[in-house]
């Protein structure tokens, strides 16, 4: 008996918990959305040039289309995208101790006090107990926001490593070697060819295929984005 009473002691805890973690998780929902609104808003804002930028978009069509497209291509670089999030990231955690922190100084955890006393769960009985468990949850998620950081630098590496070669790849498909290596691969001496360049050599084969089936495809999607 004396068991089954402290399992439904700490079910009423473990759901206490969950309630409150539920309630920071809306706060960094929106406190987030609030910021990539900001950050979206002032992204295309005024720069100094601007203005000359404009004047002399009108009057430069010597350039190619080539070179055009290539000029609007804007790469993203991998690490730093991901350094900026975690910086996002923390500074939402550091919002979410800022509320505790005003939740606490305003008596907050007081009133909580006051419900839980009149409440027949088992809810923590003093303003000190709410805030120790809002600080563990704010805990928890800190810790849980470094492990999925440490996972996310490991997966941003592969990536760079993996981009990297492939850019190697197109230089070397694009130069003399890259021709050689085009006629090898239309010969029967494919399997003297570099192994990473046969691998790019596919995958390039296979995405412009795709492409050019999509052209055909859905023609108006394709163009709105090309």
């Amino acid at each position: 008996m004396a068991h089954e009473f402290r399992q439904y002691i700490c079910f009423e805890c473990n759901w206490v918990g969950d309630w409150a973690t539920i309630v920071m998780l809306l706060l960094a929902l929106s406190f987030e959305t609030g910021w990539h609104h900001s950050k979206h808003k002032v992204k295309h804002s005024y720069h100094f040039g601007d203005l000359q930028e404009q004047a002399a978009r009108p009057s430069d069509s010597s350039g190619s289309l080539t070179d055009d497209l290539h000029s609007k291509v804007k790469h993203t670089r991998l690490s730093k995208e991901l350094v900026d999030r975690a910086g996002n990231e923390f500074m939402i955690l550091g919002f979410l101790a800022f509320c505790i922190f005003i939740f606490n100084v305003s008596g907050g955890f007081d009133w909580c006090t006051s419900v839980s006393q009149a409440s027949d769960f088992d809810l923590p009985l003093s303003a000190a107990e709410w805030l120790h468990l809002a600080e563990f949850i704010h805990m928890q998620l800190f810790f849980a926001m470094l492990l999925y950081f440490a996972l996310m630098s490991r997966v941003v590496k592969g990536s760079e490593n993996k981009i990297k070669l492939w850019e190697k790849m197109c230089m070397k498909w694009t130069s003399s070697s890259g021709s050689k290596a085009m006629s090898m691969r239309r010969g029967s001496s494919l399997s003297t060819m570099d192994t990473d360049l046969e691998s790019y050599a596919c995958w390039r084969e296979y995405f412009i295929t795709r492409m050019v089936q999509w052209q055909q495809q859905r023609p108006a999607i394709f163009h709105d984005l090309m």
